[in-house]
């Protein structure tokens, strides 16, 4: 039983902003997860196509299918009777000012005629025809409700037969936080709170308060840690308060009023800093413009807003613990990528263990959409993790790797050390940083160790050097530590915390660790800690333990292998391109390790390699 789940196709007037940032595919073999990757990876661009065709077809071709007419099921994660729900309204009816309840409820009637009209899911599945040039009969083709693709990503892809499972978006299709209880094959939504009653929705419109574009919300969680909250607690007890009920609710009418300065100040005003709230300004100052310098006022605003954060997610979960005695935890959605708060609430005792999959964002609606059809929907039942590791993306195999050699062959020369690990070792400790291409890429938003930059953790000037070798700006210098999973106690505190592989965790650094590592350690006293087994990288978890040797530190930094705003490097000829592109010392692909030759400079692109990125679906 082959399932193919996509993320992405939704376009006009019901494409979110994140339609082409997280388009993504995933591909089901016989309950085993084969492949999965975002198509900005594959088409090279920070957005790519709203349907994912190069991501489909890199899942195709890890089943050894041309087509998908050996495909016995087509989930997308998005569902047309969940869109534009009237509950939006109506749930929070009592605090949305009266013109504005009457504006969105003829706006969202408008859409959901619009709808109707396109032909809903319907119009999915022929625009997914097109796009590929293929047939998918109806009966072969299922639409799964957005959160509920989260839920599922998040549950399939644990160890755990039952656990409660908290889904936080900014508003997915109308549902911004769901909670849903998994039961072996079986995943039931016992609670929906709709937008715009969301807390993923105000972390976002407060990243752009901050200054902060787009995918840039884990900004706001790094600059809390330079503030101080208890200057504007008061405004965020405001913002964000518990019901009787327990769960936590925003105030609607904020939310409301912020995403329609967002779209208009986009549209019509080139963004800015206007038209915002003046209780607001009032309470917290001007908003900073892109670019503006980052001052301690803007830190204690961001501070405010991840306490109210996370003091409001585990208000909610305190609750859904006591309602259903669920003991283990699962989570996604845009929030289940804040660290410091992944960190709090497994820190906090409420549960046993607690699961994030590493693409927790919409990218990984489309695997969840699969899995849920597979076991859902179909029936058919879990033999162990679906997912039992984070690398299914684009492969670097020997074959790709000679190729792209031989096309960079007159700016970099390339040998294969007896001993790599040992002389990559080596260059580091000595202060060099060094890009590292391994096997299949990651799944998720995180480098992994399959496509990474790794540096020396024990020189604080690394953390400045690694920004600029790969033009990163002011703000965007925080960097993970990568540690042996045996090893992780002895270097951090990881209570609560069994591993951390997806860098979703950040845990405290052990006081008397903390001098050694000045490189990846926040400026609270925390890191966002990956931890390596040697059953999930062993040519990584071999290299720390090298590190290890020469040094007494088996930790090294490691960041994502991307120079300024590309994606993560993908495939070998990308991380050629990019290591030409900037001051990186050396580039590890596979067991090469590759130096220029003089001061080369980036050629332009192969012919070969632009016409592969261009190749349509067929």
């Amino acid at each position: 039983m082959i399932v193919l789940g996509y993320h992405g196709g939704i376009e006009g007037p019901f494409a979110s902003g994140r339609a082409g940032r997280d388009a993504a595919a995933a591909i089901v073999d016989e309950g085993r997860v084969v492949a999965a990757c975002e198509e900005a990876r594959l088409a090279r661009a920070a957005r790519g196509a709203t349907v994912p065709e190069r991501a489909i077809r890199h899942c195709l071709d890890a089943v050894g299918l041309a087509t998908l007419d050996g495909v016995d099921l087509v989930a997308c994660s998005h569902a047309s009777d969940q869109r534009w729900r009237s509950e939006m309204v109506t749930q929070s009816r009592e605090r949305l000012p009266v013109l504005t309840r009457a504006a969105m409820g003829a706006a969202l009637a408008a859409l959901r005629g619009a709808e109707r009209a396109l032909g809903g899911d319907e119009h999915e599945r022929r625009l997914l025809e097109q796009r590929l040039g293929a047939s998918i009969p109806p009966e072969r083709f299922v639409a799964v409700p957005h959160d509920v693709a989260h839920a599922a990503s998040a549950f399939f892809t644990s160890p755990f037969d039952r656990a409660l499972c908290l889904v936080a978006d900014a508003h997915g299709e109308s549902a911004a936080t769901s909670a849903a209880i998994g039961r072996g094959t079986r995943i039931e939504v016992v609670d929906r709170i709709y937008a715009p009653d969301s807390l993923g929705a105000l972390y976002s419109l407060f990243a752009r308060y901050l200054g902060f574009e787009p995918g840039e919300e884990h900004e706001v969680m790094l600059l809390a840690a330079h503030g101080d909250p208890s200057h504007h607690r008061r405004f965020f007890r405001r913002v964000v308060q518990i019901r009787r009920d327990g769960i936590a609710s925003v105030d609607p009418a904020l939310v409301v009023r912020l995403a329609l300065r967002d779209a208009i100040a986009a549209r019509l005003l080139g963004g800015g800093a206007a038209l915002y709230p003046r209780a607001m300004i009032r309470a917290l100052g001007p908003a900073r413009l892109p670019g503006e310098p980052l001052t301690g006022r803007h830190a204690h605003i961001a501070a405010a807003l991840q306490e109210a954060l996370e003091l409001a997610l585990l208000a909610s979960l305190a609750t859904l613990r006591a309602r259903t005695g669920e003991r283990d935890l699962c989570l996604a959605g845009d929030l289940a990528l804040n660290a410091a708060a992944n960190a709090r609430i497994a820190r906090s005792g409420l549960f046993d263990r607690i699961h994030v999959q590493p693409a927790a964002h919409d990218a990984g609606t489309a695997l969840g959409a699969a899995l849920y059809a597979l076991h859902h929907m179909l029936g058919i039942g879990r033999e162990g993790s679906a997912m039992p590791t984070p690398f299914l993306g684009a492969a670097a195999d020997d074959v790709l790797v000679d190729r792209a050699l031989l096309d960079f062959a007159d700016h970099v020369r390339a040998t294969m050390p007896r001993d790599l690990e040992g002389t990559v070792a080596e260059a580091l400790a000595a202060g060099r940083v060094v890009g590292w291409l391994q096997g299949r890429a990651e799944w998720g938003a995180k480098a992994l160790g399959a496509r990474s930059v790794l540096a020396d953790p024990r020189r604080a000037e690394s953390r400045a050097r690694v920004s600029a070798i790969l033009q990163r700006r002011e703000h965007d210098r925080s960097f993970s530590p990568t540690v042996p999973l045996e090893l992780a106690h002895v270097w951090f505190d990881m209570t609560g915390v069994d591993e951390s592989p997806h860098k979703l965790f950040s845990v405290p650094v052990r006081a008397e660790r903390v001098a050694r590592l000045p490189a990846v350690t926040h400026v609270d006293g925390t890191a966002r800690v990956q931890t390596v087994s040697w059953e999930q990288s062993p040519r990584l978890h071999a290299l720390l333990h090298a590190f290890g040797a020469i040094t007494g530190v088996p930790v090294l930094l490691n960041t994502s292998f991307r120079v300024g705003r590309e994606p993560l490097v993908n495939l070998p000829d990308d991380a050629l391109r990019a290591f030409l592109a900037s001051d990186l010392d050396a580039l590890v692909i596979g067991d090469r390790w590759i130096e220029r030759r003089g001061d080369a400079l980036a050629p332009e692109t192969p012919k070969r390699v632009r016409e592969a990125h261009a190749t349509p679906f067929v």
